[in-house]
């Protein structure tokens, strides 16, 4: 009973936070705990209304640690494709070491605590409760993404900003054609009396011959969209200045809202969170992206979204080493 109350207020808690503002992620920590508590409601109803269905969840419970060995393996493998396709940089090599660190961290764990020394009992525990948050986290990050990206629905933009990506050889690569392609097909859904505005954003790279927004308009051109339609902001260096400038460009023509952002299915979470802290009121929808790009994609977007967050972090980790510590201390008893 306790579980569907739970479940039943953090899923109220849920609704009333994402009707006042659906890019924040806290929405995400309310989500988690609402399917989980409601999963485990779910598990007490059936129980006591099947005998011996205790049994069948017991016996799914002890097939965890096989499907965290299978994840060890997708994201390893994953790794491997990276680097074969898109080359060897930390960016593409994240997903296979977090599959690496999952296979390793819980090994140096065990022999920390089977040393028997204090300090390194204590270690063993700030690892577990290191890694317990990021986890958490992670998690948080995953299913607020997902949840995001199916539930936010755009009607009768004012204006369809679409974020840059990096040129190839001075060219659009299929990752922002996928973008510029999906704000095509949101411009042309709209009335054809009030269409929106296009704005391409992103700004020229130290390894680009000319600036994304210039490049992104002109595919523009080329699919048919009227010059007209087309505002260029030819200056961001990052997700943050492209929203930004982008707001700027929209004030200074006198565009009104509403606005869509368009990027990445993998960046729609975190650019809707950049939006927020911007002061832009924006939806933000997501392109699709080749399967095997996602893993290293979202774990590098999990990452930024924890370096944007650092302090918070510092706080949880900083509480992880005073209890490491005292867990030493009480071992060394």
């Amino acid at each position: 009973m306790l579980s569907l109350v739970m479940a039943l207020v953090l899923g109220l808690a849920l609704w009333r936070s994402w009707s006042t503002e659906k890019r924040r992620l806290r929405n995400g920590f309310l989500l988690l705990g609402t399917v989980w508590f409601g999963t485990i409601a779910l598990v007490e109803l059936v129980a006591t209304a099947i005998p011996g269905v205790r049994i069948v969840w017991f016996a799914a419970f002890l097939l965890l640690p096989f499907l965290a060995i299978a994840l060890v393996g997708l994201l390893l493998a994953n790794g491997v494709v990276m680097m074969q396709r898109e080359g060897r940089n930390l960016g593409n090599l994240l997903s296979f070491l977090a599959g690496l660190a999952l296979l390793v961290l819980p090994l140096v764990a065990l022999q920390l605590i089977m040393a028997g020394q204090p300090a390194l009992t204590g270690l063993a525990v700030f690892l577990f409760l290191a890694g317990t948050y990021l986890t958490v986290l992670f998690l948080v990050v995953a299913a607020y993404a997902v949840f995001y990206g199916l539930v936010v629905r755009v009607a009768a933009p004012g204006a369809i900003v679409v974020l840059g990506a990096g040129l190839l050889d001075g060219g659009i690569p299929p990752l922002l054609r996928h973008r510029l392609d999906r704000a095509i097909r949101l411009w042309r859904s709209s009335d054809a009396a009030t269409r929106p505005v296009l704005v391409p954003s992103g700004g020229q790279g130290p390894d680009e011959p000319r600036a994304e927004g210039t490049a992104m308009a002109e595919y523009l051109l080329a699919q048919g969209v009227p010059g007209a339609c087309i505002l260029v902001e030819d200056q961001a260096r990052d997700t943050e200045e492209n929203l930004r400038y982008s707001s700027r460009v929209l004030a200074a023509n006198e565009i009104p809202g509403p606005v869509v952002v368009v990027t990445s299915n993998y960046h729609a979470l975190r650019a809707a969170l950049t939006a927020r802290a911007v002061g832009l009121d924006a939806d933000v929808v997501g392109s699709r992206t080749a399967a095997y790009f996602l893993p290293s994609a979202f774990l590098r977007e999990f990452v930024a979204i924890l370096v944007e967050r650092a302090r918070i972090s510092v706080v949880v980790l900083a509480g992880c080493a005073g209890l490491a510590v005292l867990a030493g201390v009480v071992a060394g008893g």
